[in-house]
């Protein structure tokens, strides 16, 4: 009874190795005249060929802001009465002069690095309450400064004595 359990089961295992075997042999070859005539695939595109879109479809302008400022730690009070209004319509008073100026850069580690910044020693463990995220290398910084009036963040790149001007959004040295 089991030796007819097993040949059954060795008949059953080889018989569609057998087949495929048989089916190698009989097929016949495959020109190379059609493999040749084949058409190129189409090249590969890495680009887009649309805009870069940075809005946003779920939320208002007034809250991406309140979820950043969320994230970053930054009480809502400063932005909560944001209106829905065109920004460039509504005056805002700035003051003429707002720069964050970098003074100087002592970096000797991730964790272990002082910055100069609007006159204010600034350590990891000693942040301006207006800096969101900042990254510090030797040669320069990453910033993310919320500025209050504008009631934005700000990211900019700073190299020792450079200086931001917030009104216009340029870099000077010094």
């Amino acid at each position: 009874m089991i030796r007819l359990f097993v040949s059954c089961l060795a008949i059953m295992l080889c018989l569609p190795f057998a087949v495929l075997a048989q089916d190698a042999m009989v097929a016949p070859a495959v020109p190379t005249a059609q493999v040749e005539d084949a058409p190129e695939p189409p090249p590969i595109r890495f680009e887009s060929p649309y805009d870069y879109f940075d809005q946003s479809l779920m939320f208002s302008r007034s809250e991406i802001l309140k979820i950043e400022a969320a994230l970053a730690g930054i009480q809502n009070e400063a932005i909560d009465d944001v209106s829905t209004e065109d920004p460039t319509e509504t005056e805002i008073s700035v003051p003429e002069n707002r720069y964050i100026r970098l003074g100087g850069i002592a970096y000797s580690g991730d964790d272990r690095w002082m910055i100069w910044l609007n006159g204010q020693r600034v350590t990891p463990r000693n942040m301006l309450p207006q800096i969101v995220d900042i990254s510090v290398q030797k040669n320069y910084i990453d910033l993310k400064w919320f500025d209050e009036l504008l009631r934005k963040i700000i990211k900019i790149r700073l190299k020792p004595n450079q200086a931001y001007e917030i009104r216009t959004g340029v870099l000077i040295p010094g």
